[in-house]
């Protein structure tokens, strides 16, 4: 195991990835780190709701299949929320950070061959981390290893990469205990879209809350770069490549033939990450940020590399794959 000198352990194995790094003497359990990010998540829904959530635990499953979800028992309510599922957030925010800033560049460099290159790259290494968490089961991903064959320095470039992947990272646990939160206060009569849709809104509310960045009716440089810096930017990042990753589940479950995104829903179904994704990407509120085409382009890109091209993503074969990729 690698200790990379910056907030959270990363490992060759993923499996002590995600505990908070302290000294030489040793780390603290995730479990210390989720209660401290629910924490933050019920003082926010608490004011913004106005609704106590005393009635609700946390608990931290030592699963490797990747799930949270939330049980009412008689009231009182537990969230559950998997080893598997902080692997695979953690794995999937680096290569998701990289992914995206190297979009970003081609959008300003599109004929340099060295980022196309591990652009493509980044989607074999995404496509290995689902197909080893929901193909193979091997709930295993080098992700030392990837990212060395992304050529990511570990003394220089790895730090930059790694804050913005560990902002994701706590920002996915973040969405996804609020999202399940957002589950206590539906209606009986909502069917299983409402829900969803409702669970969602209630968790994007209560995130922004706790955002400190105060928005302005202004379009200057100067404020939509305070805005690309702000806490509410990386917040709507991190809820955004949420989705991305159920998006990709979604595809793989399909593969698998266990299960069929409904994107024509029925009121008794569990909507899409698609459908989820959109009412947030097309939102009045997210077209404020001057970086909403990127995303679009970013989630277009990993739609059509693993939708359409069913995962046959070959690392040797990274120029034909560059070819279908620029016809789309």
């Amino acid at each position: 195991m690698t200790i990379a000198p910056y907030k959270y352990l990363i490992s060759d194995s993923l499996d002590n990835c995600g505990n908070i790094y302290i000294n030489s003497a040793g780390v603290v359990n995730f479990d210390t780190i989720l209660n401290f990010l629910f924490d933050e998540v019920k003082f926010a829904f608490e004011k913004e709701q106005g609704k106590s959530l005393d009635n609700i635990n946390i608990e931290f499953i030592d699963s490797p299949l990747p799930y949270a979800s939330i049980q009412n028992c008689f009231g009182d309510y537990t969230i559950s929320f998997s080893e598997g599922m902080k692997k695979l957030l953690y794995a999937f925010s680096f290569l998701c950070v990289i992914g995206y800033q190297y979009s970003c560049f081609l959008k300003v460099n599109p004929k340099n061959s060295k980022a196309w290159e591990i652009q493509l790259k980044i989607f074999y290494h995404i496509d290995e981390l689902l197909n080893n968490f929901f193909i193979r089961k091997t709930y295993k991903f080098d992700l030392i290893a990837a990212l060395q064959d992304l050529e990511i320095c570990f003394v220089h470039s790895l730090q930059d990469w790694s804050y913005q992947a560990h902002e994701v990272f706590e920002g996915a646990i973040r969405f996804i205990l609020s999202h399940e939160v957002g589950h206590i206060i539906e209606e009986s009569h909502q069917s299983k879209v409402q829900q969803e849709e409702n669970a969602d809104k209630v968790a994007i509310q209560v995130l922004t809350n706790i955002c400190t960045f105060e928005k302005e009716d202004s379009s200057s440089p100067e404020y939509l770069k305070k805005l690309l810096d702000s806490d509410l930017y990386a917040t709507y990042k991190a809820i955004n490549f949420t989705f991305f990753l159920f998006m990709l589940i979604d595809i793989k479950q399909e593969e698998m033939q266990v299960y069929t995104p409904c994107c024509g829903m029925k009121d008794d179904e569990h909507p899409s990450a698609e459908h989820r994704s959109n009412q947030l990407i097309f939102s009045d509120e997210f077209w404020e940020f001057p970086s909403h085409k990127l995303f679009l382009k970013w989630r277009s890109s990993l739609i059509y590399v693993f939708a359409f091209l069913k995962g046959k993503i070959d690392s040797t074969n990274i120029s034909g794959l560059k070819e279908k990729f620029e016809k789309f």
